[in-house]
């Protein structure tokens, strides 16, 4: 066996294997790249009402709104004297384009508190399109910070 050469013909005696072994990889690719492109193109979807979610998101975690600044860093945690119409107006300013309207209550049974603001395209005459699910968080007034709830309620455009 030492002395035994190697088959000269081993290329042409496994060529249909080459080929069976090539044409399956091949299906195999073209099957992965089809169902990747399905797959990618539904998580490049934008969700449909993904922008009343950042705006509500601006409400509850920006200085410029409500949030307090007290508590730097600090989510979640609602200043009674920012929760005005005036912070609401400063922070959700007048555009031209048509975006959705907004009703804010706030609620904290420890603080006696009870209040609504809206935003400047609320019509107190249509009817609600959404109402979210209410929002717990803490309220800070005059140092004392209780429990509270934020109940978010929208007007389409």
């Amino acid at each position: 066996m030492k002395n035994k050469k190697a088959n000269e013909n081993f290329g042409i005696d496994s060529v249909f294997f080459y080929i069976i072994t090539g044409v399956a990889i091949g299906f195999v690719a073209i099957f992965f790249v089809i169902s990747m492109s399905k797959y990618s193109s539904t998580q490049a979807t934008i969700p449909s009402g993904i922008e009343k979610d950042f705006l509500i998101e601006r409400f509850l975690k920006s200085e410029k709104c409500f949030v307090s600044s007290k508590f730097f860093g600090a989510r979640n945690i609602i200043d009674v004297s920012k929760f005005t119409q005036e912070s609401i107006d400063n922070c959700y300013p007048y555009s031209k384009e048509k975006i959705p309207a907004f009703q804010l209550q706030l609620i904290s049974g420890d603080l006696m508190l009870d209040k609504r603001i809206k935003t400047f395209n609320w019509n107190d005459n249509r009817d609600i399109s959404e109402r979210k699910p209410p929002r717990t968080l803490f309220v800070d007034s005059n140092s004392k910070t209780s429990n509270g709830v934020m109940i978010i309620e929208i007007q389409n455009p």
